[in-house]
């Protein structure tokens, strides 16, 4: 089953310098069937375990490029507990991820 669905995404910025806040809110039309909220890790994973289904699936990220915490703080850091790899970095297992989904053609939304 098929969703014509609006997606309204909120995005709260808080400057750390003033503590000011800004609210930015984005209207996106979305036709699929699953909607991933996040490419970090685990929406990229999510992408790729529902293209195994057939599931048609986007993702919609809030930051300008996927990865999520682990591009954003510590993209250098070695990654050492993924499975069927020895050794990795953070920035590394991101565009592995990336990789992994690229048959499936999951469009990512910034």
């Amino acid at each position: 089953m098929r969703y014509n669905q609006q997606t309204l995404v909120k995005t709260l910025a808080t400057d750390s310098l003033t503590g000011n806040s800004s609210l930015t809110i984005a209207t996106l039309n979305v036709n699929t069937e699953a909607l991933i909220i996040g490419a970090g890790p685990i929406g990229l994973f999510q992408a790729f375990e529902l293209g195994l289904l057939g599931i048609e699936c986007c993702v919609v990220e809030a930051l300008d490029r996927p990865g999520g915490q682990c591009t954003e703080l510590y993209p250098d850091k070695p990654i050492y507990d993924i499975p069927g790899t020895a050794y990795t970095t953070a920035a590394d297992f991101i565009a592995q991820l990336q990789i992994q989904i690229e048959p499936f053609n999951t469009p990512i939304h910034y």
